[in-house]
């Protein structure tokens, strides 16, 4: 799995990078929304919402729960941990996607109850990956472990190696001015990765 991270960027447009992302073949993007308010983040929303249903592709917000309610995407991505993944999955149930940021301090007992769906790892190392699957099968929790940060293709094949289940990167990842066809590039690796 590939997640592509739309986030502020003087190279693209919020939704130039989602037309790119789904031209590349990505099915699921995340729109970062750091430092806009519901108003500004609504906006883009409603014009990526309609290219990401067309395509088929998972769209989640990083944060802002009450939008990802209000325009009826698929999930959301939480830095905030595993407290708030159980009242989200409480108050939204079953159907919506959950991501939470790993932490040092995480509680494996409630990221289970909340029946996370991912676990987010910032630039981890291949030995980070390893220590965070060993901590999640001794909590009795098999849950995906999502690698994110400027990534290679040599970081990703080792992150693989050590038992990560997918990539999120954004377009700090890709090398430009042809950007759909460096995302397509990394698309296809990960996707020979898993055979």
């Amino acid at each position: 799995m590939l997640q592509y991270t739309i986030v502020k960027s003087p190279l693209l447009s919020d939704v130039d990078q989602a037309k790119m992302a789904i031209d590349a073949g990505c099915e699921w993007i995340e729109l970062d929304t750091a430092g806009a308010n519901d108003d500004e983040i609504e906006k883009t929303a409603v014009k990526i919402i309609p290219l990401c249903r067309e395509a088929g592709v998972i769209l989640v917000f990083k944060h802002h729960d009450i939008l990802v309610d209000k325009l009826r995407v698929h999930g959301i991505s939480l830095s905030r941990g595993d407290k708030e993944a159980l009242e989200l999955r409480e108050r939204m149930g079953g159907h919506v996607i959950i991501g939470v940021e790993y932490s040092s301090d995480i509680n494996w007992l409630a990221l289970k109850r909340a029946d996370a769906d991912y676990l987010i790892i910032d630039s981890p190392t291949p030995d980070v990956i390893s220590q965070i699957k060993n901590e999640s099968f001794k909590a009795g929790l098999d849950i995906p472990l999502v690698a994110a940060g400027r990534l290679s293709t040599t970081e990703i094949a080792s992150l693989w190696k050590a038992g990560a289940s997918g990539f999120n990167i954004d377009i700090n990842s890709l090398k430009g001015p042809e950007y759909t066809v460096s995302l397509k590039q990394i698309i296809n690796f990960c996707q020979d990765l898993r055979g």
